[in-house]
């Protein structure tokens, strides 16, 4: 096993030294110069995600979803229709004015992950 790992660690100083001996011509011939690294790039995908489920809304959408009188601040009520915002609503009003903004709603996202 060990001889196995001091054969990999070899090969790869190896191959460090063979790259920094051509100059680095090995990576300008294995991408050719007309491409660029938005090329290599996979397609981006489609309305769904890889999964196929519908992408996650944004917090902005969620945002609004729960503003239910539109006036761009929640109030403890509106925020009880989700659980997690719910229990974090004191800990989001920065300002302290019984209400979140979007700015204040946006920083759930410290406390979700």
């Amino acid at each position: 096993m060990m001889r196995m790992k001091v054969s990999n660690v070899a090969s790869a100083i190896l191959g460090a030294t063979l790259l920094l001996a051509s100059g680095g011509s090995a990576i300008a011939q294995a991408v050719p110069p007309e491409s660029s690294a938005q090329d290599m790039l996979p397609p981006p995908q489609a309305s769904t995600g890889a999964s196929g489920a519908a992408p996650l809304p944004t917090m902005s959408e969620s945002f609004a979803d729960l503003d239910r009188d539109k006036d761009g601040a929640l109030t403890p009520s509106e925020a009880d229709r989700n659980q997690n915002v719910a229990m974090a609503f004191k800990r989001l009003d920065a300002s302290h004015d019984g209400t979140l903004d979007l700015a204040e709603f946006a920083q759930l996202r410290r406390y979700n992950n």
